[in-house]
């Protein structure tokens, strides 16, 4: 099939549990509208038992967009040998059903279609250590079998271009074999940008309670601050941490920060940008990030990005609108927020604007179209 792609996902929408990766698969394949893809892609959202209906999944359908939720095995392989030479894009390192299995299906030649793998940031070292063995022993199975050896690998940034080459060096994966093309954007404007914070801080975090998005440290900061806020944490529960949660809430009673900080539950994409207007502070002390959708998102409602420096947005260091922090620095954040509160309401909203102006040209400036044309058609 002339320009066609075989795109396979573990969630997509109308899901939206499973985080960026649905998001980064949406604004791709609505992005790029000269492909043709082809979704495969679970029944399902993620964490969740209860199928899509019709009506909930017809929306997502286009005219150059097919997606077929919870396909079987056997009808996909049917297609992928129908089609040779449509590329196959995978959305996971870890994933069997919509990875593995369709690279072990080409090392023994039952497929021969091009394969594209991007890992969406689980190959970055903090990723890997967690469930560290599980993930150490497959990894060294993968080295045996030169399971990778034919396989280009896409990175959205030059962080996990290094990472990937790092932790996969063994397998004799170089630079050559990797294709770094940045995330594509596509997102809404937002109606009205305002200024929250007249009476406390109004701050959000959005992200699945999960370790790696660091919830524990966002509570101590806030806490550390002593200063009045509200705490929104949009966000499902992460099925592979059930406890995380639970240790978040004892430290808010610990902290006696139970009046301040509120579990809002997970959010649907099409509320984000109505739910940011709600605020002034976006808190994300992540441990790792690929990219981070939402922190784009938050600065285009005019948040101002309180960020952790292991996310690719380090280069908003200098930008007086946002706080880059260290990890073992947190009063780096602390002090961001303590300053805010010495500016008057009209010098706050005129950082909020420069943050969504900044926001705005990024996206305008970093869609990236024809490194994606590279990537799958080489």
């Amino acid at each position: 099939m002339k320009n066609s792609i075989f795109c396979f996902v573990d969630y997509f929408r109308p899901g939206y549990k499973a985080g960026g990766s649905v998001t980064a698969i949406y604004s791709l394949i609505n992005t790029i509208t000269q492909y043709n893809f082809i979704l495969f892609t679970r029944n399902h959202d993620k964490g969740d038992r209860r199928t899509y209906t019709n009506e909930e999944t017809n929306p997502f359908q286009k005219e150059n967009i097919h997606i077929f939720y919870g396909f079987s095995i056997f009808k996909i392989y049917k297609q992928l040998k129908k089609y040779p030479s449509t590329p196959i894009y995978l959305n996971s390192f870890f994933s069997y059903k919509y990875s593995i299995l369709w690279i072990a299906l080409k090392k023994i030649q039952l497929i021969k279609n091009p394969i594209i793998l991007a890992p969406r940031g689980e190959l970055i070292s903090e990723a890997l250590e967690i469930k560290s063995q599980k993930k150490r022993i497959y990894l060294n199975l993968a080295h045996k079998l030169s399971f990778y050896k034919n396989v280009v690998f896409h990175s959205t940034t030059p962080l996990e271009t290094e990472e990937i080459q790092k932790n996969l060096k063994s397998m004799m994966i170089s630079y050559k074999s990797i294709i770094e093309a940045p995330e594509l954007l596509y997102l809404d404007k937002p109606k009205t940008i305002k200024n929250n914070s007249q009476k406390c801080l109004k701050i959000v975090f959005l992200g699945r309670i999960h370790p790696i998005k660091n919830l524990t440290q966002a509570i101590r900061i806030l806490h550390e601050s002593k200063l009045d806020f509200i705490f929104d944490i949009y966000g499902p529960e992460d099925e592979k941490s059930p406890h995380y949660k639970t240790t978040c809430e004892n430290l808010i009673t610990q902290l006696n920060l139970e009046s301040k900080i509120k579990f809002r539950g997970a959010i649907n994409p099409s509320e984000i940008s109505k739910t940011f207007e709600q605020y002034d502070f976006l808190l994300a002390p992540s441990q790792s990030e690929n990219f981070g959708y939402f922190i784009i998102e938050a600065m285009m409602s005019g948040l101002l990005p309180i960020v952790s420096s292991n996310t690719p947005w380090t280069f908003l260091k200098n930008e007086p609108f946002a706080c880059i922090f260290d990890l073992n620095r947190q009063a780096d954040a602390v002090s961001f927020l303590r300053d805010i509160t010495s500016l008057n309401p009209d010098q706050i909203l005129k950082l909020k604007l420069l943050s969504s102006h900044f926001a705005e040209a990024y996206v305008r400036n970093n869609n990236p179209i024809e490194k994606y044309k590279l990537l799958f058609y080489q």
